[in-house]
């Protein structure tokens, strides 16, 4: 049996939705995911992982629009989020794990509102 030690890597990237230059002049959505990375360890190829949560929060002073959620090959999720995240609220994301061919698999988990600007990991 084959296995795969992959690692989703999830950086705590923060979008200011409404921001310019870094400076608000409107409230705005902040958009933080943790925890920073996601390891499912040694996995056999085509048998899935144990869910992952992975929280994303909203710590600005606007509702963040939430347009979807996209993780890469090999793994899949289930969101709670929703369509919008009200200031301060937060949500959970379950990432699972089904490597279709031994080696090391990186992934990605990529969020975008509505304008389509993505946050998240990259």
């Amino acid at each position: 049996m084959s296995r795969v030690n992959p690692v989703v890597v999830v950086l705590g990237v923060a979008l200011c939705a409404g921001c310019s230059n870094g400076k608000s002049s409107a409230p705005a959505a902040v958009a933080i995911l943790a925890p920073a990375a996601l390891d499912f360890g040694s996995q056999p190829v085509g048998q899935t992982s144990a869910a992952k949560d992975v929280t994303l929060s909203d710590t600005g002073s606007a509702a963040l629009a939430i347009a979807g959620i996209e993780v890469g090959p090999d793994y899949a999720q289930v969101s709670s989020c929703g369509d919008t995240l009200g200031p301060g609220a937060s949500c959970t994301i379950q990432v699972t794990f089904t490597p279709q061919v031994s080696g090391p698999r990186p992934g990605t988990l990529v969020g975008t509102n509505s304008t389509l600007t993505e946050f998240g990991i990259l």
